[in-house]
């Protein structure tokens, strides 16, 4: 594996393709990605480390909306989704919120009109 992180060909390394081509042409299967991420000098190799993070992220985050995804109702599933990606993407302030029920939306906001708008209406 040290070989694998020292050779001139891990200046290639730009998606998880080509780092799954470079593990193949090793002999090396993807499943070991964590050990090699633990040999992998940060400092030494940082475009590899970013590179080997992003693509255990991406195959956990995979395992995990799958699970979710199969685990839900059909009309559940845009809400799951959207659940699960709130709680990656979303500001921890945000998330707090909204796991506990105390995020407020302003839905006006949205449109076009005020609410002033509405009450001139009726």
């Amino acid at each position: 594996m040290t070989e694998l992180i020292n050779s001139n060909e891990n200046n290639a390394l730009t998606d998880s393709k080509s780092l799954e081509l470079l593990f193949h042409s090793h002999g090396v299967n993807m499943r070991y990605l964590g050990k090699v991420i633990s040999h992998v000098n940060r400092k030494d190799h940082p475009h590899v480390y970013i590179c080997l993070q992003r693509v255990i992220l991406v195959k956990s985050l995979k395992h995990v909306f799958r699970e979710a995804m199969r685990e839900s109702e059909d009309v559940f599933l845009s809400t799951n989704l959207a659940h699960l990606l709130n709680c990656i993407f979303s500001p921890i302030k945000t998330l707090n919120e909204l796991n506990d029920g105390t995020l407020k939306i302003d839905y006006l906001q949205y449109l076009d009109f005020t609410e002033n708008d509405l009450l001139d209406k009726n």
